[in-house]
Formats: C-alpha cells, structure tokens, sequence
C-alpha cells in the first residue's frame, strides 16, 4: 500500500512540476538565473577533487548541458510589450512538452530506483515481504 501511495504522490510532483509548462508565464530570475549558479557553486565547493570524481563531473557536464539544450529546445517567449515596478520589461515564457518529458522521465527513474533499493535492502534483512516499500 506504501509503494502505491508513493508513486500516487511521484505523479502528483509530476503534475505540479510540469502544469504550467503548456501555458506563458513570467519568467523568475530566480528559477533561470539564481538556482544554476547556486547549484553549480555548491557542485564545486563539495566536489572531492580525485581523477575519477573528475570524470564522473565531466560526464555529468555533458549529460546536464544535453538536458538543458532538449529541454530548451522547444521553448516559446513572448513579450507583452508592459514593464514591472523596475521597469523591466516583462517576458512570458511556455515551455512546452520537453520539459514535462523530463520531469516525467526524472520522476518514473527515480520511483523505479527507489523501490530497488527498498527490496535490496529487505533481501539482505532476510524479508520476502516487498510490500513495505
């Protein structure tokens, strides 16, 4: 009953994620400009600087570039022609099937590799029951 309960939510993250994706809406410096670099800042403060780590970040490089350039790849911008309190201008932005794709893709892999290691981990307790997780 777990496992249920949790894909119900996995797709409901899914949805949440990916709702706005089909209609324009502001673009937020914060989700385009300020969420990358912190994740890239912090990737490289905690990053453990051996030759194999190295190479595993450069093959994450290329998989995240890819990413990034799909997920783009079919984004629309539109301008109202208004400006904000800053006077900026104000852009909308949809972002079409790509990105729902690969919330969807992201979220149905990380269900699939969670409920693995939930039954690795009760194979090795000696449980056979694999509803738990």
């Amino acid at each position: 009953m777990l496992r249920i309960g949790s894909y119900i939510l996995l797709f409901y993250l899914a949805f949440r994620l990916s709702k706005h994706s089909f209609e324009f809406e502001k673009v937020s410096r914060l989700e385009l400009v300020v969420l990358p670099l912190y994740s890239t800042l912090m990737f490289f403060i905690t990053m453990t600087w051996k030759e194999e780590n190295i190479i595993v970040a450069i093959v994450l490089f290329l998989l995240s570039f890819l990413i990034g350039w799909l997920q783009s790849s079919k984004v629309e911008f539109k301008d109202e022609g208004k400006k904000d309190k800053y006077e900026r201008p104000i852009i909308l932005m949809k972002k079409n099937w790509t990105y729902s794709n690969y919330w969807c893709t992201f979220l149905r892999q990380f269900a699939f590799r969670v409920g693995r290691g939930c039954n690795r981990i009760l194979e090795r307790n000696g449980q056979r029951n694999f509803n738990i997780c």
